[in-house]
């Protein structure tokens, strides 16, 4: 073997790495066999079939997984928005096909050993669908009690702003609300989610619903009270009865206790040539609430075309307002 063309033989040595090269003299050199930056590794396989089953066992319903893990895990907190959709979620994933022949898979060990390298891993997820519908039905009633809460806090921030601006709702005080009227209305938003559980909402919520009530009622006698006497003006028999038959019409069940005009003289309405378009007068309707010991003082506001020669039309029409002021009933 000359120098100048020596032969290189290269055995891989057992365990290290290593090529044997016979230089000129003859004298074994050993160098690495592997260059900077490519050292060499095991060659990537097929995944394994349980990693492979999984992937498409996640790719088939991620959308519906990752929801589940999160409402399995992750608890209602304040601040959280939405919870009524939440509510609605836990109970369609509760019967989620997709997520039955996953659990089903989960429980024959078809995942065994899958190593995805992803969040949603058969070994966090199978635990939890083997207790999907106590889950689900743990999430959807934490979710209804969320979401009551929010209606409950609804009616308080109305119980404050009436407070503040002194009015209250004429449909309320025709129709009546108390203690029972509140949780028939806050049940009407959240009574199916409990009985899609089977789990009526507990006594010390239904509580929060009866003292926001209590806080309304002490609220308007205390405003009622307050309230200071509009004077009445003359009498217009005509206009009196035109306000009360179209709130009677409009509100079916009032109690009207009186109609008083506010003013005694017609208020032309003109245009912006000056031209008396229609004539008006201000009254006030006293409405007997039908719980509570308060009466309502709602405007009205009844008037007549004018038809031209100094003439007016003998045919009312009734503005109608949908708030009051709480005061005193009449004796």
């Amino acid at each position: 073997m000359s120098r100048a063309a020596f032969a290189l033989v290269a055995l891989l040595t057992a365990g290290c790495g290593l090529v044997k090269v016979e230089g000129p003299s003859g004298s074994p050199v050993h160098v690495s066999s592997a260059q900077p930056g490519n050292e060499a590794g095991p060659a990537a396989g097929p995944p394994s079939e349980s990693t492979a089953a999984w992937r498409a066992a996640v790719r088939s319903a991620e959308s519906e997984m990752a929801a589940f893990v999160e409402l399995a895990t992750k608890p209602p907190k304040p601040g959280d928005t939405s919870p009524d959709q939440r509510v609605e979620r836990a109970l369609r994933l509760r019967k989620s096909e997709k997520l039955a022949e996953i659990a089903k898979n989960c429980a024959a060990k078809a995942y065994d050993g899958e190593r995805t390298g992803e969040d949603l891993r058969a070994a966090n997820v199978c635990p939890l669908l083997a207790k999907r519908d106590a889950l689900m039905v743990q999430a959807a009633r934490a979710w209804a009690d969320a979401e009551t809460d929010r209606r409950i806090n609804e009616l308080s921030q109305n119980v404050e702003k009436m407070k503040k601006s002194g009015r209250a709702s004429v449909t309320d005080a025709v129709k009546g609300r108390n203690k029972e009227s509140d949780r028939t209305y806050i049940l009407s938003f959240v009574g199916k989610y409990y009985e899609a559980v089977g789990q009526p909402p507990s006594e010390e919520l239904l509580a929060k619903v009866d003292k926001v009530a209590e806080g309304r009622e002490a609220a308007l006698v205390e405003l009622a009270g307050s309230a200071k006497t509009t004077r009445a003006s003359a009498r217009d028999a005509g206009a009196e009865r035109a306000v009360a038959d179209l709130y009677a019409k409009r509100q079916p069940g009032i109690q009207i206790q009186s109609v008083r005009m506010i003013d005694s003289d017609w208020k032309p309405v003109r245009d912006s040539l000056g031209q008396i378009l229609r004539r008006y007068k201000d009254a006030e309707v006293i409405v007997k609430a039908k719980s509570g010991a308060y009466c309502l003082a709602v405007p009205a506001s009844v008037g007549q075309p004018y038809l031209g020669g100094g003439n007016y039309s003998n045919v009312y029409g009734v503005d109608e307002f949908l708030e009051g002021f709480p005061t005193r009933c009449p004796k």
